[in-house]
């Protein structure tokens, strides 16, 4: 079984840079946005300079024009796209991974991220709290993160195991290593300093009544991660027969006809998600 101080030492062995997300995380939570604080954040870090270079100057985000240097593509794009864009960037260093013991893919698992990132933002808006579209995207974008946490752990033990798109059950987790993926990437989301909202949001992604004032987030989480599953797995929902998962949020008192929307809403392909994430208006959503 794994103890808590596991947990952390699996996470300080990513490679990732939790400060640069933590500050850039808090950077987008001010309508400010200065560059003062955006340049040297990125450029004390080649590697996200050189992405984002290369990301500024791809036909994912569809500059008219070729840019040379960082402060030029802020100039260009503006400081909290460019803000949005180097976290996603970031995000993504410690997402992108293979998971075998839950037989997924790096980029099936990037992509189940991304969807149920943006599927977040809509649902959020479905439910009256426009203010958190943000934060709804961020939690979608993070919730499954504490599965890099276990992989290793788990790899072996989940031969025999029911798995549909990269999904254990949370039961089977906690019987096998001690911790669920939810518990896991919320211990390590408060150890490196992200705001209480997500921890929280990620914490009870599969059980939202239990996120008290957060419940919200927590529910549009909950939702989009079902609508991503649904749409990766090419399952509807039928209005007079609605799939298993469709149903289930109906029984949380969501509307299947968000889940619904959310099949025409949630793009079909990895490079149009992060074209979607990049300039931060999931399509349907205005």
């Amino acid at each position: 079984m794994l103890a808590f101080q596991e947990l952390i030492v699996n996470a300080e062995g990513l490679g990732a840079r939790p400060d640069a997300i933590a500050e850039l995380l808090h950077i987008l939570e001010d309508p400010t946005v200065e560059a003062g604080r955006l340049l040297p954040l990125v450029q004390r870090d080649i590697g996200l300079t050189s992405r984002l270079l290369r990301t500024c100057n791809s036909p994912l985000y569809g500059l008219r024009r070729e840019v040379g240097s960082v402060r030029e593509a802020l100039v260009l794009v503006g400081n909290r796209a460019f803000a949005r864009m180097a976290f996603l960037l970031c995000v993504e260093d410690v997402l992108r991974r293979d998971l075998p013991a839950y037989g997924i893919t790096k980029d099936d698992f990037w992509r189940h991220g991304l969807l149920t990132a943006i599927g977040a933002a809509h649902v959020i808006d479905r439910l009256g709290r426009p203010e958190e579209r943000d934060r709804a995207f961020t939690a979608g974008l993070l919730h499954d993160c504490g599965k890099i946490l276990l992989d290793c752990d788990l790899e072996g033990l989940t031969d025999g195991v029911s798995n549909v798109d990269g999904h254990i059950p949370v039961e089977v987790e906690r019987d096998l290593v001690g911790f669920d993926h939810a518990e896991a990437g919320c211990v390590i989301m408060d150890h490196w300093g992200f705001p209480p909202l997500l921890v929280h949001a990620v914490r009870c992604h599969h059980n939202p009544d239990s996120a008290g004032v957060w419940r919200d987030v927590a529910l549009a989480v909950d939702v989009a991660d079902t609508a991503a599953h649904l749409k990766i797995l090419g399952v509807t929902c039928g209005e007079d027969d609605p799939a298993e998962d469709c149903g289930l949020q109906a029984g949380r008192g969501v509307d299947p006809a968000v889940i619904r929307e959310l099949e025409e809403i949630l793009p079909d392909d990895q490079d149009e998600a992060m074209a979607d994430a990049l300039h931060g208006a999931p399509a349907g959503t205005g």
